[in-house]
C-alpha cells in the first residue's frame, strides 16, 4: 500500500539542472581544472562527497575533501540565492496536493546542500507540503548508494515498500532501487545523458501522473 512519496529535487520539483551545471563549472574555473562532459554526465544526481573524492584523485587537487565541499556549498548557496523566475516542473503542484488530500506522506531527499533545498524550495512555494526534507551532505556514502532514502523512510515512519521515489537521474534511481523502493524516473528534457532504464515507470510529464497510477505501483 502507498505510503509515501519521496521526491528528488533538482530535474524532478524543478528545472534546475541547468543552474547546477553552470555554477558547477565557475567552481572548476576557481580550482584551475577543466572536466569535460562525458565525466560530468556522470554526476547527475551523485553525492557530492562522492564527487569531490573523484575529482580530487582524477585532477589531484591540493584541497581536501571537506574544503572542496565547503567551496562547492559556498558557491552553490550564493549563486542560486540571486536566480529570480523559478517555477515548479509542470503537474507538481497539482500532484502534492493530490498525494496531501489523500495523506500521503512527502518528502524530498536531494543531493543539494540543505541550504539550497531551502533556497530552492521556497523560491518555488513548495516548503508546505513536505514532512522532512534531507540531504545527501548529511550521509558518508550518497547516490547512487540507497543510505539516504532509506533515511528518509525511517524519518517519516514508514517501510521502504510502501515508499516511491521520483528520480531524473541515473545514481538516483540506482539508490531508489538499492533501497528496495519503486522507482518512477522522470524524463526532464534538461537532464543530460541519463541511463533511466532501471526504473519502474517513465514519464515526461506530471499532469499524466495520477494517485491510482502510484497506488498500482507499490
Amino acid at each position: 500500500m502507498l505510503k509515501a512519496v519521496i521526491f528528488d529535487m533538482d530535474g524532478v520539483l524543478l528545472d534546475s539542472e541547468p543552474y547546477h551545471y553552470f555554477i558547477e563549472g565557475e567552481i572548476y574555473k576557481i580550482l584551475g581544472i577543466h572536466v569535460p562532459e562525458e565525466i560530468r554526465v556522470n554526476f547527475v544526481g551523485m553525492g557530492n562527497k562522492k564527487m569531490w573524492t573523484f575529482l580530487k584523485d582524477k585532477y589531484e587537487l591540493k584541497q581536501n575533501i571537506e574544503e572542496l565541499s565547503q567551496l562547492n556549498d559556498r558557491e552553490r548557496i550564493a549563486y542560486m540565492s540571486t536566480l529570480p523566475g523559478l517555477v515548479p516542473s509542470p503537474g507538481i503542484p497539482g500532484l502534492l496536493e493530490e498525494l496531501k488530500k489523500n495523506n500521503i506522506k512527502i518528502a524530498l531527499a536531494s543531493s543539494s546542500p540543505k541550504e539550497v533545498i531551502n533556497i530552492l524550495i521556497e523560491k518555488i512555494n513548495l516548503l508546505k507540503y513536505f514532512d522532512v526534507m534531507v540531504s545527501g551532505n548529511e550521509f558518508k556514502n550518497g547516490k547512487p548508494e540507497p543510505d539516504i532514502f532509506i533515511q528518509t523512510a525511517k524519518l517519516i515512519h514508514e517501510d521502504v515498500a510502501g515508499c516511491i521515489v521520483i528520480e531524473d537521474s541515473t545514481n538516483g534511481i540506482k539508490a531508489a532501487k538499492a533501497a528496495n523502493m519503486k522507482c518512477i524516473a522522470y524524463k526532464n528534457k534538461s537532464t543530460r545523458g541519463q541511463d533511466i532504464s532501471l526504473a519502474d515507470l517513465i514519464i515526461d510529464d506530471f499532469r499524466t501522473l495520477s494517485l491510482l497510477t502510484l497506488q498500482e505501483l507499490v
